[in-house]
């Protein structure tokens, strides 16, 4: 029997970017899907209504949530989740995300050969370009043109079809060949991290270790992430539960584009991201994950190994020693963070 997979999408306004990213999912899809799910948190520049003429118009199988506020990413992806067939896969892709022809059938299959081998399985995702320079093109000379001078246009574009035009000349003026040839050039390739942008939720992980804790979704409204996606990853690495991204299905995130399109300024945004950050770090200081995140399998066998081990040495240093981390918190902060803990137990 065939894995049932369900795709959900987060949007909250920023209609051109959610108009690319959907018709990419579903143009370059090559797997049934059960349902497409949308959670909207409370837009209004008319998001709701152009991805239902989507949907209906593309005869698909669907489901929209819209919430009347911002709710946050943590409750929004929640809802999307338990809206999925309860036996299904759930594949969540943020509305920045942009997705490679044939996206869909490699993750799936990345999942179902770790099941296969009976290894827990919680994540499978693509390789999100710029944020895994591993390889020979996608590298750090990449990244550095792609930030100084591609992303300010991507970010500031306001038309659907100059997003599609302007993520042609990121990848050599055509999206869609360059990721059909970076799939072939890297096919067996597999890394142990997948970023949350976009990512395969088994339903397994899903039964077992549960959702992403909403308590992190608070100061969403404010700029802030949240770190429910950090949060999730110490769960699921406690329940024995892997997450690896295999290079056969290819995206490209705009990074940071639905979030930092929210009219706050930086400090707002930091401080939101801050006090969200430290509270899970916090969390995991008192009760440290139970084993190290060690794939079983090999990896990275053909992907630059001086971009890995930069990589892997940025990821270490962020998360290695949680107890030598400096947040960067006032006082005034951290009192305030401490006060919330004491009254969350109660004391």
């Amino acid at each position: 029997m065939a894995t049932k997979v369900s795709v959900m999408m987060l949007t909250y306004n920023h209609l051109p970017y959610t108009k690319v990213a959907l018709e990419y999912a579903i143009r370059y899809c090559d797997y049934a899907v059960e349902k497409w799910i949308l959670v909207d948190n409370g837009s209004t520049d008319g998001t709701v209504e152009w991805v239902t003429k989507l949907f209906v118009d593309s005869n698909l199988p669907y489901q929209i949530i819209a919430h009347p506020v911002n709710k946050g990413i943590a409750v929004g992806q929640n809802d999307g989740a338990r809206a999925a067939d309860p036996n299904s896969d759930v594949v969540m892709i943020s509305n920045d995300v942009f997705v490679g022809p044939n996206w869909l059938s490699p993750l799936v299959k990345c999942a179902e050969w770790h099941r296969e081998r009976k290894c827990k399985i919680g994540w499978v995702g693509p390789f999100l370009s710029p944020e895994l320079p591993f390889d020979n093109i996608v590298n750090d000379a990449f990244r550095k043109q792609y930030f100084d001078f591609h992303y300010p246009r991507l970010l500031h574009c306001q038309d659907a079809e100059q997003m599609r035009f302007l993520l042609d000349q990121v990848y050599d003026g055509d999206f869609e060949g360059f990721a059909l040839e970076f799939v072939q050039r890297n096919r067996g390739v597999r890394w142990d991290e997948v970023p949350s942008m976009m990512f395969y939720w088994t339903r397994e992980a899903i039964n077992e270790v549960g959702y992403f804790d909403e308590q992190f979704s608070e100061f969403y409204g404010r700029g802030g992430w949240g770190s429910e996606d950090v949060d999730l990853y110490f769960r699921m690495n406690n329940a024995g539960f892997y997450r690896v991204c295999t290079f056969e299905s290819f995206a490209s995130h705009l990074v940071c584009g639905t979030t930092r399109k929210i009219t706050l300024d930086d400090a707002q945004f930091a401080y939101g991201d801050i006090q969200t950050g430290s509270k899970c770090l916090r969390k995991w200081i008192k009760h440290p994950t139970a084993q190290p995140f060690v794939y079983p399998y090999d990896i990275t066998p053909k992907a630059s190994k001086r971009n890995y081990d930069q990589w892997l040495l940025r990821k270490n240093t962020q998360f290695g020693d949680l107890t030598k981390l400096d947040l960067g918190l006032t006082k005034e902060q951290q009192a305030a963070i401490d006060a919330e803990e004491l009254k969350a137990q109660g004391l």
